[in-house]
């Protein structure tokens, strides 16, 4: 089955109106299965059969998109307005008889209840070809495909598009999709000559799956947080702080609603279209990109997808309870997506580029994380505490959201250590979710990329993981730890606006430094354990 550019002129009305003459032409018969009748305006004898039964026939342009226009339908004014321009441009517009559509049940989006609709059905034919490989004529295949509408709907204004299935009186053998090649064939491998269009689909594609698993990760959070306080009195203090990374208002905007109910809504937002980092909004930039790129994804892969998608489709009508199992269910069909990529995709350019984006976006969601842990939060915490009370909730929220906290348990235990943290998340190349092993993978798959030859000099790239890299070895633990993240954030935004190209660093084994118990993010009268600023990569 093929088509071709072009074919599209083929729904044009214009040809249906001259459907009947052209099969007497061409092939010498009438047509097997007469259409409603219809007739161009800009012939003077379809003019008057238009303007003669001007109320009960519609209407379609033949120069523009093809909407149907019915006279009945309209307000008087319109009406007119339709006739008129019929009457100055006939040469626009083909009239036809109604047809009265068939229906079938849909299911409404609200409520989920059964209602009758009119549908449009397309069947389609191939060629059939004999042992010798020989054309041998053409025949229908059975079903097609059907769309929501008024009959001559365009299935582009649809919103409900699906596949037609006739079943089998009786069991039928499987058919083979692949046949037995008749000549040698020639061995390749794919990957080399990808086009730009699909490297970037896969790096988008990786860059919004871990967005989704992130804010996922971090809704869960909030939801259980929220679901765990006092709904008049008692609240918890790192929740301000994770509507925060949410892209979410802090703080009551109404003094009538309470803190709690408030904070409830404001999350619900996020299981709604309208904010642009709405899971919704997130998992359709995922569909668009994995539809794109839908013959370089495994079929185990792209069941997990659509299982995705249908998530995504339940999140609107979630309420808080729903929604707490929703991001669960996000967080895992996420991962299974990915793991099914990692396993199942020739590890080509497109894996690389699929692999590049996922590590960005990770990399800067855990550098915002200890932003936010280490700078923002003691600077905004009262005068006295020292960030203590929302500085511990929030080293929680980084360990539980990075998937850190059983790995940080049995080597620490109970105690809190700052230190022990910043080093599993930012220099053990040990964990998958460390800023070391972000950037030293990052490295190994621009290694991989094509590399200009034509000059000495290295590529943006390169001079970026040199930054990266320098940013974590130079990385003075005990009296600069805000410059790895500052820095490392930069170097990650950067990273993020190169498409084709990520980088990656290595980070020194031996880390390890004395680490002390606290009960702080840092001390409040240290300019060293302020955190007071972010600075650059080149600090002393």
């Amino acid at each position: 089955m093929a088509n071709p550019p072009g074919v599209g002129v083929l729904e044009n009305p214009l040809i249906a109106a001259y459907l009947p003459r052209l099969c007497e032409r061409l092939l010498g018969e009438p047509l097997a299965m007469a259409g409603p009748e219809s007739h161009w305006c800009g012939e003077a004898a379809g003019l008057a059969w238009a303007l003669a039964d001007f109320e009960r026939l519609r209407f379609q342009r033949v120069d523009v998109a093809h909407p149907i226009s019915e006279p009945k339908t309209l307000s008087p004014s319109a009406r007119a307005a339709l006739r008129e321009a019929l009457v100055a441009n006939p040469e626009c517009y083909v009239a036809s008889c109604p047809l009265e559509g068939a229906t079938a049940p849909f299911m409404t989006h609200v409520g989920g209840a059964l209602t009758p609709a009119t549908f449009n059905l397309r069947c389609f034919v191939q060629a059939r070809y004999d042992d010798q490989r020989r054309p041998a004529g053409f025949e229908a295949m059975p079903g097609g495909v059907a769309w929501q509408g008024l009959p001559g709907a365009d299935m582009a204004t649809s919103q409900c598009v699906k596949d037609v299935w006739v079943s089998a009186t009786s069991p039928q053998p499987h058919v083979s999709r692949l046949r037995r090649a008749s000549q040698p064939l020639a061995v390749t491998r794919d990957g080399a000559d990808m086009p730009s269009r699909v490297a970037e689909s896969l790096f988008w594609l990786g860059r919004y799956g871990e967005r989704l698993d992130g804010h996922a990760r971090l809704l869960r959070e909030a939801i259980y947080r929220l679901m765990e306080q006092d709904q008049e009195s008692l609240a918890d203090p790192a929740l301000d702080d994770l509507l925060q990374l949410l892209g979410l208002e802090r703080g009551l905007a109404d003094p009538v609603q309470s803190r709690f109910q408030h904070d409830r809504e404001q999350l619900l937002s996020l299981f709604k279209e309208g904010h642009p980092e709405a899971l919704p909004s997130l998992l359709a930039r995922l569909v668009a990109n994995g539809r794109a790129v839908r013959d370089h994804l495994g079929d185990d892969a792209w069941r997990v997808f659509n299982q995705l998608h249908q998530e995504g489709v339940r999140l609107p009508q979630a309420g808080i309870h729903e929604g707490r199992r929703a991001v669960e269910a996000l967080i895992t069909q996420s991962a299974a997506f990915f793991g099914f990529c990692n396993e199942t995709m020739p590890h080509h350019y497109g894996w690389r580029f699929l692999d590049i984006g996922r590590f960005i976006e990770r990399a800067m969601l855990t550098l915002r994380l200890l932003r936010v842990a280490l700078i923002e939060a003691p600077q905004a915490a009262p005068e006295g505490d020292g960030g203590s009370a929302a500085g511990d909730g929030l080293w929680e929220v980084v360990l539980a959201t990075t998937d850190n906290a059983s790995a940080y348990r049995r080597r620490y235990r109970s105690e809190l250590y700052p230190a022990a943290i910043l080093d599993l998340l930012l220099f053990d190349e040990g964990n998958p979710r460390s800023i070391g092993y972000m950037f030293k993978r990052l490295e190994r798959q621009i290694t991989h990329l094509p590399q200009p030859q034509d000059t000495p000099y290295r590529s943006d790239e390169a001079r970026l993981l040199i930054r990266a890299r320098a940013a974590l070895h130079l990385a003075d633990l005990d009296a600069r730890r805000e410059c790895s993240v500052a820095a490392g954030q930069a170097d990650a935004g950067n990273l993020a606006g190169c498409p084709g190209r990520a980088t990656g660093g290595a980070v020194p084994s031996d880390r390890a430094q004395p680490l002390q118990p606290c009960r702080s993010a840092a001390p409040a009268d240290s300019d060293a354990g302020a955190l007071s600023a972010p600075r650059s990569a080149d600090c002393r």
